[in-house]
């Protein structure tokens, strides 16, 4: 089955589904986490990310002092030492400073989030009534002894497509979801620099699919792409860990390997 019918078999599953309480009038609660090194990225990132969510959590992970760029009424910003526990998780932060359920977005501080982007997530929250996780950069994996890098098929934010897609993975800087409908703890997840496969697989054990949203192309770009300090270099050097939460994501989803 194409991934663009899967995702329509979804939509028309959910439509007999109620949607959830209350949707439209959730606030727009966006989480970032960024780094020194990226630091001269963030007022041009802010700049476009502020117009389109109601708050921002910036997590400032082995920052010294608070950037003059984040000093906005609506970022909640948090000094956090590198061995915080949300380690490289910190764009989830926010969301346990959160009483009440949101939309929460996620966002890098190497990326610039042109406008409409938050707004179309949101339709797409809507179109499937708030029971899946959506976003604009993921993968599918063709085969269940798949690795980390190997048999599957990648979906670049920056790419445009005419329909949604189901995908096993989304990039958790482009993702969006209810938070009452998603749960989680990220400091209690085994591996910190693994966003992408936790979130996917806490999904996945909620039902909840990952939809790979329809866009024109460049409705984000990147600033920078695998800089020498990304996660994803450093998984790219080694992605013998990946590879094996990748296989035990494709075990849950239920593409068991063979043998």
């Amino acid at each position: 089955m194409s991934p663009a019918l899967a995702a329509f078999l979804v939509r028309m599953q959910l439509l007999f589904t109620p949607p959830v309480t209350d949707l439209a009038n959730l606030p727009k609660v966006g989480g970032m986490a960024s780094i020194p090194t990226r630091a001269e990225n963030l007022p041009a990132v802010l700049a476009e990310v502020m117009p389109q969510v109601d708050r921002l959590h910036l997590f400032l992970h082995g920052y010294d002092a608070v950037p003059e760029a984040t000093n906005h009424p609506r970022i909640i910003t948090y000094l956090a030492p590198k061995s915080h526990p949300y380690r490289a998780s910190g764009k989830f932060y926010g969301l346990s400073q959160e009483t009440a359920p949101c939309l929460f977005i996620g966002f890098d501080d190497d990326i610039l989030y042109h406008a409409g982007h938050v707004e179309r997530l949101i339709r797409a929250i809507k179109r499937y009534r708030g029971r899946a996780v959506v976003g604009v950069h993921g993968a599918r994996y063709l085969s269940p002894d798949a690795t980390f890098r190997t048999h599957r098929r990648s979906y670049f934010f920056e790419r445009g497509f005419i329909n949604d897609r189901v995908v096993d993975v989304l990039g958790t800087g482009t993702v969006a979801f209810v938070s009452s409908m998603l749960p989680i703890d990220p400091p209690s997840w085994p591996y910190g620099n693994m966003d992408d496969i936790m979130l996917a697989m806490e999904a996945e054990r909620r039902h909840m699919p990952r939809i790979l949203v329809a866009r024109r192309k460049k409705s984000i770009s990147a600033i920078a792409t695998a800089q020498d300090d990304s996660l994803w270099r450093a998984a790219v050097n080694d992605d013998t860990l990946h590879t094996q939460q990748i296989r035990l994501l494709l075990e849950i989803i239920g593409k068991r390997p063979k043998g």
